[in-house]
C-alpha cells in the first residue's frame, strides 16, 4: 500500500514536472518568437532608413566622385585638405561643383556625421549664395546647420555663407545677429560678420556689430566686426565708427595687429571727412609706437600711408608723420621690412628724401640698402 502511494506521487510528481516544463518550453518558444519578430522589425526599419550626408540618394553622383577623390587622396590639415592637393584645387574649380544645381547635394554634405565631408559641403556653398542669399527656406537649412556645428573649418564656412543672407529678404535679422553674438564657435562668429554689415547695412545693425567688435572675447572676432564696418559707407555711422577705432588703436590690451588696423581705418575712412577730429590723437600714437622701437609690422608703415593720403591732413600733422617715420628707419632695433616699407614710404611722399636715403645706402639690412639706393638713383620718387 504504501509502495503505490509512492509509486504513485512519484508518478504525479513526475508528470506535474513534465506539464511545467512543456508550459515553460511553450513559454520560451513564444517569447523567442516575439522576439524574433521584433528583431526583424527593427532590422527592416534599419535597412529602410534613408542615408544621408555623403551616402544620401538624392546626391549628384558626379559630385560624391570628386568628394570621394578629395576625402581618399588629400592630407587634411587643421580640417580641410593642404592647398596643394591637387585633387582638391581641381574639386573648388570643377564647373560642376560652381554649378547652381549643385547646391542641394553640397548641402547633403553638410548633414554628414563626418566633419571632412561637411567641409566638402560648406566651403563651396559660401559662394552658392546668390543661389539663397534672398531664399528664407534655403538659408534656414543653412542656420540650422551652423547651429548645431562644432567644426571650426566648417563653422567659419557657414558662418560665411550665412553672413551674406539678405535680412530684409529672408526676415532672418533676429536669427543672423543671435548667432554672431552667442554661438560657441568663434570661427562661426567670425564667418558672419564677415559680410553682415556689407549686405545688411541697416541702421538697427550697427549697434550689434560695434558691440561684438568691443566685447567678443575672441580677437578674431573683435578684428572681424571692426573690419567689417569699414568696408560700408553709411555716414550717419562714421562718429560712432571713428570713437571705436580710436578706442582700439588706444588699447594696448588689444593685439598689436588690432591697434594697427585701427590706425588705419582711422586714416583711410573717407565718408563725411572721415576721421578726421581723431587724426590728433591718431598722430600721436604713430608718433608714441615710433618712439618705442622693436616695430615687427609694417601695418604702422601703412597707418602713416593712409593718413598721409588724405589732403585735409594738415601740414603740422604731415610734418610731424614724417619725422615720425625717419625715426623708424633710422632706429635698428626695428625689423628690417618695417624699416625698409617706412623708407619706401618717405621716398614716396616727401621731397627731401634722396637726402635722407643717402644714409643708409649702406645699411646692413639688404632690403634697406636696395631701398635707399632706388630711392637716390630715382627709382623711387615723390608721386606728386
Amino acid at each position: 500500500m504504501t509502495k503505490n502511494i509512492i509509486k504513485n506521487t512519484f508518478i504525479t510528481i513526475s508528470c506535474a514536472s513534465l506539464l511545467s516544463a512543456c508550459a515553460t518550453s511553450s513559454t520560451a518558444d513564444k517569447t523567442q518568437d516575439v522576439q524574433s519578430d521584433e528583431t526583424q522589425e527593427v532590422a527592416q526599419k534599419v535597412s529602410v532608413a534613408p542615408a544621408v550626408g555623403l551616402n544620401d540618394a538624392d546626391n549628384n553622383p558626379d559630385v560624391v566622385t570628386l568628394a570621394k577623390t578629395v576625402l581618399e587622396e588629400c592630407t587634411w590639415q587643421g580640417g580641410e585638405p593642404q592647398s596643394s592637393c591637387q585633387v582638391y584645387k581641381t574639386y573648388k574649380k570643377s564647373s560642376l561643383i560652381k554649378d547652381a544645381e549643385s547646391l542641394p547635394t553640397l548641402m547633403n554634405f553638410v548633414e554628414d556625421s563626418d566633419p571632412k565631408v561637411r567641409f566638402l559641403g560648406a566651403k563651396p556653398i559660401v559662394n552658392h549664395t546668390r543661389s539663397f542669399k534672398r531664399d528664407r527656406d534655403v538659408a534656414m537649412r543653412v542656420l540650422g546647420f551652423a547651429n548645431e556645428e562644432t567644426d571650426p573649418a566648417v563653422g567659419l564656412a557657414l558662418g560665411m555663407a550665412l553672413g551674406k543672407v539678405v535680412t530684409s529678404k529672408t526676415d532672418l535679422s533676429n536669427e543672423l545677429v543671435t548667432l554672431f553674438s552667442t554661438h560657441e564657435l568663434s570661427e562661426v562668429r567670425q564667418g558672419v560678420l564677415t559680410y553682415f554689415i556689407v549686405m545688411n547695412p541697416e541702421d538697427e545693425h550697427y549697434a550689434p556689430v560695434i558691440k561684438a567688435a568691443r566685447e567678443d572675447a575672441n580677437k578674431d572676432v573683435r578684428l572681424t566686426a571692426a573690419m567689417s564696418l569699414s568696408q560700408n559707407q553709411n555716414a550717419a555711422h562714421v562718429p560712432a565708427l571713428c570713437s571705436l577705432w580710436l578706442e582700439k588703436a588706444a588699447d594696448t590690451n588689444e593685439e598689436l595687429e588690432y591697434q594697427y588696423q585701427a590706425m588705419i581705418m582711422l586714416g583711410a575712412h573717407m565718408t563725411a571727412g572721415g576721421c578726421s577730429e581723431q587724426w590728433p590723437a591718431l598722430v600721436e600714437l604713430i608718433e608714441a609706437h615710433a618712439a618705442k622701437g622693436q616695430l615687427d609690422s609694417s601695418l604702422i608703415t601703412r597707418s602713416m600711408d593712409e593718413l598721409n593720403e588724405q589732403a585735409a591732413l594738415s601740414e603740422e600733422m604731415r610734418t610731424r608723420l614724417m619725422t615720425a617715420a625717419r625715426s623708424v628707419v633710422t632706429d635698428t632695433s626695428n625689423a628690417g621690412g618695417v624699416r625698409m616699407s617706412t623708407l619706401r614710404f618717405i621716398g614716396e611722399q616727401d621731397q627731401d628724401a634722396v637726402t635722407f636715403a643717402e644714409q643708409f645706402t649702406d645699411d646692413s639690412e639688404s632690403a634697406v640698402k636696395r631701398t635707399a639706393q632706388d630711392i637716390v638713383d630715382g627709382k623711387i620718387k615723390p608721386k606728386s
